[in-house]
């Protein structure tokens, strides 16, 4: 079971949390939680897959300096970080 969870995406703290909690409706609280970082997990490696594959289609000598790239880095930048 500890494997499966760990193939889930579930860390080793959370299998424990698991293990440990008393009822149904908590174990089901820790998969909710796992379930919206791995969306937004799932989010961020769309938006690196989408500019990625921009500059490998680009056609400006060096896509850093592409006006569409630069829109699309500074559109991420604020919730990337």
């Amino acid at each position: 079971m500890i494997q499966r969870a760990k193939a889930a995406g579930l860390s080793l703290d959370q299998i424990r949390r698991m293990f440990d909690a008393p009822s149904g409706p908590e174990r089901k609280q820790i998969l909710v939680e796992q379930d919206t970082a791995l969306d937004e997990q799932i989010r961020q490696a769309q938006e690196s897959k989408r500019l990625i594959g921009h500059a490998l289609t680009c056609e400006a000598p060096d896509f850093t300096e592409c006006p569409h790239f630069q829109s699309m880095i500074a559109e991420l930048s604020p919730r990337t970080g």
